[in-house]
């Protein structure tokens, strides 16, 4: 998801059967980047809910169209940083995901005093208090509001890593 100029094609392409890896993006610059790697199956520009909303994603940028078979895998590298509520794409990527699943994504972490704070279904009523948008123009995410939605849209979380 958001796979802009296709850094994460070269590392997944090994480990991802032929006709399998997709990339969408927002931004037609940044496909036509990621065509350029060559490892791609398919892309598409398109916004990432709706693209993972659609059962067949239409159009292609060189390939054969998207596939309409359950993801096993979903990775979104360094895209959630433009995206504060990450309700609508986690529950748009599980709908289109098949059952055990993994999701792989990154974000900026929530300040540690601010993301030690238990999120419940209560807070959903004030969103912004669990991610906030810093003054680089990139969002951050506490852990708490990660685990909460993340259980929301059906996901497990398996692993958290901080670097």
């Amino acid at each position: 998801l958001g796979c802009g100029t296709g850094l994460m094609g070269p590392l997944l392409r090994p480990h991802v059967a032929k006709g399998g890896l997709e990339g969408v993006d927002l931004s037609k610059g940044m496909i036509d980047k990621a065509k350029e790697r060559g490892c791609y199956d398919h892309l598409e520009v398109a916004e990432l809910v709706a693209y993972l909303s659609s059962s067949s994603s239409g159009s292609s940028e060189g390939s054969s169209g998207s596939s309409s078979q359950p993801y096993d895998c979903v990775v979104a590298a360094d895209v959630f940083v433009y995206i504060g509520d990450l309700q609508p794409v986690l529950a748009a990527a599980a709908a289109r995901s098949a059952p055990g699943a993994v999701f792989a994504f990154s974000v900026e972490a929530y300040e540690r005093n601010k993301a030690a704070r238990t999120c419940t279904a209560a807070d959903n009523t004030d969103p912004s208090r669990m991610f906030r948008v810093n003054p680089t123009g990139r969002y951050s995410h506490a852990q708490a509001y990660l685990e909460w939605v993340l259980g929301q849209c059906g996901w497990q979380v398996v692993s958290v890593r901080e670097e």
